[in-house]
């Protein structure tokens, strides 16, 4: 598919931009009060010139049982789904998204969906967002 023929979807893309800058600043918050940082701009690592990945800061937030193992899944998916959305022409819908992800990430998937209450992947997945 040429890239003139592809729909952009930029409403998605966007909610998925918004939700994940919301989600990303609250572990920052979360994790600078549980370290007794209360100015992110004189900080290396919370500041504009970010030095820990989203990724550390939540195994961080795990490792001081401030989240549980379900919760870091759930916000490793959310960026996951970050990625191929904002990285990816062709990441336009979450049905190609669930098409194409590998095995193990439909393993984390699936556990994730088996997490919650309601079985349809469509509506857990937008949870995430």
């Amino acid at each position: 598919m040429e890239n003139s023929e592809i729909s952009l979807n930029l409403d998605l893309r966007s909610e998925i931009l918004e939700k994940s800058l919301y989600t990303e600043n609250s572990i920052n918050n979360l994790l600078m009060g549980h370290l007794g940082i209360f100015d992110k701009e004189k900080t290396k690592n919370f500041g504009n010139k970010a030095g820990i990945s989203f990724k550390s800061k939540t195994d961080l937030l795990y490792d001081l049982n401030i989240l549980t193992k379900e919760e870091v899944l759930d916000l490793e998916l959310q960026m996951i789904f970050r990625n191929k959305f904002l990285h990816d022409l062709n990441f336009n819908s979450f049905e190609y998204a669930i098409n194409k992800l590998d095995k193990g990430l439909i393993n984390k998937l699936a556990k994730f969906i088996d997490n919650n209450e309601e079985k349809n992947i469509e509506k857990n997945i937008g949870k995430l967002i």
